[in-house]
């Protein structure tokens, strides 16, 4: 998960990645839009709660829901 910049100072941006590993309840918001080959793409920011922990970021490949992940979605 990206969890922001690793220095809000410094161009271009580097990002802090913070590892997610085991079970967490998740709450996020996300939209699906296209990639800059027009595919479409899902874009969540996420918070993961676990034993008193709640990173909260950007999720990016790698990040999997096993068991069920529910989803809503809105349309205009």
């Amino acid at each position: 998960m990206v969890a922001g910049p690793r220095a809000s100072s410094r161009s271009p941006v580097e990002p802090l990645l913070l590892p997610v590993d085991g079970v967490h309840e998740t709450l996020g918001v996300g939209l699906i839009a296209p990639d800059e080959e027009g595919v479409p793409r899902l874009y969540v920011h996420s918070a993961l709660g676990c034993a008193g922990s709640t990173p909260t970021g950007c999720l990016r490949q790698g990040v999997t829901s096993e068991l069920r992940g529910d989803t809503g979605i809105l349309s205009q």
